[in-house]
């Protein structure tokens, strides 16, 4: 499982994208999934799980560890 982290805002709506190119073989067209986040509590971490599962049946996670600030 791979993972990395960021800061957000509790006010702010943002996209996570993640990219599945290096993990997924050239053949595929979409290679990318997009979570919108919004809301949190200041001082807060929370951990967002994306998982896929290939049409070949093999399943891959990461995780965006999200650290709440005031901005």
């Amino acid at each position: 499982m791979s993972r990395f982290s960021t800061l957000k805002d509790p006010g702010s709506t943002l996209d996570y994208q993640i990219d599945w190119s290096q993990w997924l073989a050239s053949s595929n067209t979409t290679t990318e999934t997009v979570q919108w986040l919004a809301g949190g509590t200041v001082g807060a971490v929370y951990q967002v799980v994306n998982q896929i599962t290939t049409a070949g049946g093999r399943i891959a996670e990461r995780t965006i560890e999200i650290r709440m600030i005031d901005r």
